[in-house]
């Protein structure tokens, strides 16, 4: 399920935050917002940067393809979950920065998609 078609933004890679890939997302993964109260919030947000590496990030790549697999966390719905997904549907969010990803903690609970997912398990990056 999408809110969306896809779009091109940026990622930051876990190998070396200075390297800037391009990655082809979903809309929605952009606005994945995590209550960091009293704080400002932690938004699912591109690095500032320009890409400076010609390497795409993939997304979809499955465990045995080769390219770079983008960080991300697989979270499960606690509310709010949006016509179309299952009750026990799984969602996968691209971490587009250093940032996100490590606020990500496993039972974190992030904004997606008007409802609320819980972090259950991070996946790293990785390169083959």
């Amino acid at each position: 399920m999408s809110a969306g078609n896809f779009e091109t933004t940026k990622y930051q890679a876990t190998y070396n935050v200075t390297q800037i890939h391009r990655i082809k997302i979903q809309p929605e993964t952009r606005q994945a917002v995590m209550d960091n109260a009293p704080n400002p919030d932690i938004v699912n947000n591109p690095p500032g940067a320009d890409v400076n590496n010609p390497i795409t990030a993939l997304s979809s790549l499955n465990r045995k393809s080769r390219g770079l697999r983008p960080r991300h966390v697989v979270c499960s719905w606690v509310s709010g979950r949006p016509s179309g997904y299952a009750d026990d549907s799984i969602v996968r969010i691209v971490c587009l920065t250093e940032t996100f990803y490590n606020a990500a903690t496993v039972g974190r609970q992030i904004n997606y998609l008007g409802g609320i997912v819980r972090v259950e398990e991070k996946e790293p990056e990785r390169a083959r």
